[in-house]
C-alpha cells in the first residue's frame, strides 16, 4: 500500500488533543486526577462510560461499559492500552474512571516496574574504607565464618534466621533482621544464594543482574507484594 499522508490530524490538532488527554489524568478536576495524580510517570488517556443495549430488552436492564483508553509514558510514550469492562446488572458503581481506569493503572505500573531505569534504584552508597563492611544473609552462616576466623564480634541477633554483620569500632556487630507476611524485606548486602531463597519462597520471580553482592532491588523495602510480581535484583 501507498502511504499518501502519515497524519491523522494537523499538528495543532494533535496537541490540543495530547494536552486535553494528559489533562484527564494530571489537572485537578480530571476524572482520573485521583488515580494517577501520585503516579511516578504521566498518563494520558480517557475516560468512558456508556449503557449497554440488549437484545430485546433495550437499555431496561441498565448495564454499563466502563472504559479506560491511554498511552504512558505521556511525555515519552511506549505504550498504549484500552480496558473495558461491562458491569453487571445494576451495578452501583460503574463509572470507567473508577472501575476501568484502576486496571489501566495496574498494567501500566507492572510495565513501567519492569523497564525502570537503574538511576532510579535505591542503591546502597558505596563505602570505600577498607576498614567498613556490610553483609546480610543467615545468621548462622555469619557466626561459623566469624568463629573460624577467630574473631571476637558482638551478638545482637539472638536466635534470628536472618540478619547483618557490619563493622563498629572495628568490631563485627551482628543485628537480626525481620519482615512479615507479605511485606518485601531489605535484601541490600545479600549474596545471591540468599536473595534468590527470599524472593522465590514469596512466589516472586526474579531477574538478576551483575555478580557479587547485592547493591539495589526494582521493588523498595517494604513493599507488599504478591505472588508471580517481578523483581529485578542488582549485583556488584
Amino acid at each position: 500500500p501507498m502511504v499518501l499522508d502519515p497524519h491523522i490530524a494537523g499538528p495543532n490538532t494533535l496537541n490540543a488533543l495530547r494536552s486535553c488527554l494528559e489533562g484527564v489524568c494530571n489537572e485537578e478536576g480530571g476524572t482520573a486526577y485521583q488515580l494517577f495524580k501520585d503516579s511516578p510517570f504521566k498518563v494520558a488517556g480517557k475516560t468512558g462510560t456508556s449503557l449497554v443495549a440488549k437484545p430485546h430488552r433495550g437499555y431496561v436492564d441498565q448495564i454499563h461499559l466502563s472504559s479506560f483508553a491511554g498511552y504512558f509514558p505521556a511525555d515519552k510514550p511506549r505504550y498504549s492500552c484500552i480496558v473495558v469492562i461491562e458491569n453487571c446488572i445494576g451495578a452501583k458503581f460503574y463509572y470507567g474512571g473508577k472501575i476501568a481506569a484502576p486496571v489501566f493503572k495496574e498494567v501500566a505500573d507492572k510495565l513501567y516496574a519492569l523497564e525502570i531505569n537503574e538511576q532510579n534504584y535505591k542503591a546502597a552508597r558505596s563505602v570505600y574504607d577498607s576498614a567498613s563492611y556490610f553483609f546480610a544473609g543467615r545468621i548462622h552462616e555469619f557466626k561459623e565464618m566469624l568463629n573460624l576466623l577467630g574473631w571476637n564480634y558482638r551478638d545482637s541477633a539472638g536466635t534470628a534466621e536472618w540478619g547483618q554483620v557490619y563493622a563498629h569500632q572495628s568490631k563485627p556487630v551482628l543485628a537480626s533482621s525481620s519482615w512479615k507476611g507479605r511485606q518485601l524485606p531489605d535484601l541490600q548486602g545479600m549474596g545471591m544464594k540468599d536473595a534468590l531463597y527470599v524472593v522465590e519462597k514469596m512466589g516472586l520471580v526474579a531477574r538478576l543482574k551483575g555478580r557479587g553482592k547485592l547493591v539495589a532491588q526494582s521493588l523498595p523495602a517494604g513493599t507488599m507484594v504478591k505472588k508471580k510480581d517481578i523483581i529485578e535484583l542488582v549485583f556488584n
